[in-house]
C-alpha cells in the first residue's frame, strides 16, 4: 500500500526542496545543521509531503536555509526571501517600494530611499529592510505622529549601517579587518536595529491609541 502524502505537506516540502538546493545543501548537509540533527530520511520525508516538521525544525529551517516563516508554510513571499524569489516577483517587490516611494516628493523620503538601495541588501537580515518600510509609512501616514522627529531617527540609524558597510568594503583594508567590520555590521543588523525598530513601533502605536 503506497504511504500516504498530505497536500499542505507537499507544498511545504516543495519550498523546503527549493530553499535547500538554492543554499546548495544536500538534504544529509541540511539535516546536519538542525539541532539535533535530522536523518536524510526525515529531510526527504519533508519534502516529498510525507510530513510536516514540528514547530521547533520549521523555526530551525528557516533560520539554517534564511527564508521567512510565511514562505516556509504558506508560500508567501517576505523581504527575508528575496534571494529564492523568482525574478519577476523580486522585480515586482522592489517596483512596489518604488512605487510607494515616489509618491511624495517630501525630502526626507528621497532621503531614506537613496540611504536604504545604499545598503547592500544581499548582506542584511532581509526581514529588516521589510520592516522598516512598513514601520516608516506606518508613521508618516499617521497624523498624530511627530513626522520629522521620527523621519530623522531613521535616517540617522541607516545613515550608521551606511557607513559601516563602506568600512567593510573598503579595498585597503586587510581580509581579517573586512570581516570583523562585516560581524559588527551584521550583529548591529540582527540584533539592534529590530530592537530599535520594535521600539518606534511600540511609541508610535501608543501615541495613536
Amino acid at each position: 500500500m503506497p504511504r500516504k502524502k498530505y497536500e499542505e505537506a507537499i507544498e511545504t516540502g516543495k519550498r523546503i526542496r527549493l530553499a535547500r538546493i538554492e543554499n546548495d545543501y544536500s538534504m544529509e548537509q541540511l539535516g546536519e545543521r538542525l539541532t539535533p540533527p535530522a536523518s536524510k530520511g526525515a529531510v526527504s520525508n519533508w519534502e516529498n509531503g510525507y510530513n510536516l516538521p514540528n514547530d521547533d525544525r520549521v523555526t530551525q529551517l528557516c533560520d539554517v536555509l534564511d527564508i521567512s516563516r510565511n514562505f516556509l508554510l504558506n508560500g508567501e513571499y517576505m523581504a527575508r526571501d528575496i534571494h529564492i524569489m523568482p525574478p519577476k516577483e523580486r522585480r515586482k517587490f522592489f517596483a512596489s517600494i518604488d512605487e510607494r516611494i515616489n509618491k511624495t516628493t517630501d525630502n526626507y523620503i528621497k532621503e531614506l530611499k537613496l540611504l536604504i538601495y545604499s545598503l547592500d541588501i544581499e548582506e542584511m537580515s532581509l526581514a529588516e529592510i521589510n520592516f522598516l518600510i512598513q514601520s516608516f509609512y506606518f508613521m508618516y501616514n499617521s497624523t498624530k505622529t511627530d513626522k520629522s522627529e521620527a523621519l530623522i531617527s531613521l535616517i540617522a540609524t541607516l545613515r550608521q549601517l551606511n557607513e559601516m558597510y563602506n568600512q567593510y568594503i573598503d579595498e585597503e583594508l586587510t581580509n581579517d579587518q573586512k570581516i570583523k567590520n562585516l560581524k559588527w555590521y551584521k550583529e548591529d543588523l540582527e540584533k539592534e536595529i529590530p530592537i530599535w525598530l520594535n521600539e518606534m513601533y511600540e511609541h508610535f502605536i501608543s501615541r495613536l491609541n
